[in-house]
């Protein structure tokens, strides 16, 4: 049986990694120059992640040294300090027992050295109590780690590129003082490079803005969607290199599924497991495959909606009708919002939580198609609104 062509769990690195030549080498050149500073945004699911991995392959494969250091689950600035020392650790080379020893000596705390079960490399964190203190003590402990990792990579004669993704969570662990206090330490460093990747764009654009910590501290690169004619010559080329006949799916999964990359990707995926067991698709596998996906995730969908408030429902409700005009007096009265500012203020309290993305004054559209599908299936009928989940695409 055919491979599907269309990963989607984990990084996707080459040969499935496609385009984005250019934002590769960019974030490449700035790992190439040691002292560099780019931030890299764009919202979720357009490949950041991805093209951030395939950078620091091309770093490596030049003889670069370069690390990825995750924040996006770190609930402190300890945990962020663990993320860098971890990733550090393992790409700073064999030696690593020396430079544990000597980054413990620079930072001045001791570190604790233990092995990933997985694949064998050694990391270095902090020991306990160092992660029990208080949010200013484990700020400085953050600044003097990158401080020693400049400062070992000036006495050993090498320089390294560090990516710090999920970088917004630096605002919301320490808020604006950890953002001045970060700049503060990183903007005099010369033997480490600096990417930092954010998925948060209205954070990420507050963060740089005139007055703001990171103001011209970065060049900035923004991660937008991707060429749609590459997308759809990439997904009509999957399918058929699988073995599957098909006149142009993959404009009909663009329809679906949107701009965002992992979404295309997701709704291809599924399109070609209905599909290669007969050999073709239609715009019907199509839609089959956008309500597998929606019936897959229903559960989870579920458990989000019964936990929003009741206007945020409403206001849910309207938007997956496609309304142009969340404001309308006829919108509000349709589904039963009580008026334009509670409207207002429900959906800025989606759009913070990434549910809802706004394109205008009034008019927002769902992050995900796919929670879009299941609330016009399974929440409009409330509301004694019947629609395909498939809508306002006719295939």
């Amino acid at each position: 049986m055919a491979q599907n062509p269309f990963p989607i769990h984990g990084i996707v690195t080459r040969p499935a990694f496609t385009d984005r030549e250019e934002e590769v080498e960019r974030i490449c050149n700035t790992l190439d120059e040691p002292g560099a500073k780019l931030l890299v945004y764009g919202p979720r699911r357009m490949g950041k992640t991805s093209a951030l991995r395939v950078a620091i392959e091309d770093h490596l494969a030049q003889g670069g040294v370069a690390c990825l250091a995750d924040f996006s689950t770190a609930t402190s600035h300890g945990d962020l300090a663990n993320r860098v020392l971890t990733a550090s650790t393992r790409a700073l080379g064999r030696r690593w027992k020396d430079i544990v020893h000597d980054l413990s000596r620079r930072i001045g705390v001791r570190l604790e050295v233990s092995t990933d079960p997985v694949n064998g490399s050694p990391t270095a964190s902090l020991g306990f109590g160092m992660r029990s203190t208080s949010r200013a003590a484990e700020q400085e402990t953050l600044g003097r780690v990158l401080d020693s990792l400049d400062g070992l990579c000036e006495a050993r004669g090498v320089s390294l590129g560090l990516i710090l993704d999920e970088f917004q969570e630096i605002h919301r662990l320490g808020g604006e003082e950890g953002e001045w206090h970060l700049r503060g330490v990183i903007q005099h460093h010369q033997h480490i490079s600096y990417v930092a990747a954010g998925s948060q764009t209205h954070l990420i654009q507050r963060m740089l803005g005139k007055g703001a910590a990171f103001y011209r501290l970065f060049d900035v690169l923004s991660f937008g969607p991707m060429d749609p004619e590459h997308l759809r010559r990439w997904v009509n080329d999957g399918l058929s290199g699988g073995g599957v006949s098909h006149q142009d799916m993959a404009r009909w999964i663009l329809a679906l599924a949107g701009e965002r990359t992992r979404d295309v990707a997701q709704l291809a995926r599924k399109t070609f497991q209905l599909a290669r067991e007969e050999g073709r698709a239609d715009p019907g596998t199509v839609r089959q495959a956008f309500l597998e996906i929606i019936a897959d995730e229903s559960e989870p969908l579920r458990a989000l909606w019964v936990g929003y408030a009741g206007t945020e429902e409403k206001v849910l409700r309207a938007v997956a009708t496609g309304t142009e005009s969340l404001m309308a007096a006829d919108t509000l009265q349709r589904f039963g919002i009580a008026s334009s500012a509670a409207a207002s203020k429900a959906a800025a309290n989606l759009v913070a939580e990434g549910v809802l993305v706004q394109e205008g004054p009034g008019n927002y559209r769902f992050d995900s198609p796919f929670q879009r599908g299941w609330v016009i299936q399974h929440a409009l009928p409330d509301a004694g609104i019947h629609l395909p989940a498939t809508h306002p695409v006719e295939l």
